[in-house]
């Protein structure tokens, strides 16, 4: 009666089973799904850093707008630009320039955010591998490997 199956020989197929095929689909949904979010967070991230450039230059247009709308109608801002950034003066009129002191610019820091995971850890030993074109397709073999030997052990 060598034919005969124990029931812990059905239980620890079906458990090899499911484990390899578990490990094998996530190696493969990683080695697929990793890079594409990379490369989604690098576009929301330059997406990001665009959309800011052209609020602070939008900003600046519109100052712009209307220095060039006040230099027509108002002379009183047309002095002024004159004896500030020209340093034009009238007949007679004394002018004393005051300098400010250096005001100290804020570190700009282009931080990541939160919810770009993937990029900001891109150089992690758990995510590294997964970027990597040679690594990645040893990924791949590895993970249908591990599924195919799941299917024939379970027969």
């Amino acid at each position: 009666m060598d034919n005969e199956i124990s029931v812990n020989d059905i239980i620890f197929n079906w458990l090899i089973f499911w484990a390899l095929i578990l490990i094998g689909s996530a190696l493969l949904a990683c080695a697929v799904l990793i890079p594409l979010v990379y490369e989604n967070d690098k576009l929301i991230f330059e997406y990001n850093l665009v959309a800011k450039q052209l609020a602070r230059l939008k900003e600046a247009n519109k100052v712009l707008v209307w220095q060039t709308s006040a230099i027509g109608k108002d002379p009183g801002f047309t002095e002024d630009i004159a004896r500030k950034e020209l340093n034009l003066r009238k007949p007679g009129v004394e002018t004393i320039t005051v300098r400010p002191a250096p005001i100290k610019k804020p570190h700009k820091n282009n931080q990541i955010s939160s919810n770009l995971f993937i990029l900001h850890n891109a150089d992690k030993w758990y995510i590294k591998p997964f970027l990597q074109l040679q690594t990645r397709l040893w990924i791949f073999a590895i993970a249908i490997g591990l599924i195919l030997t799941g299917i024939i052990t379970a027969k």
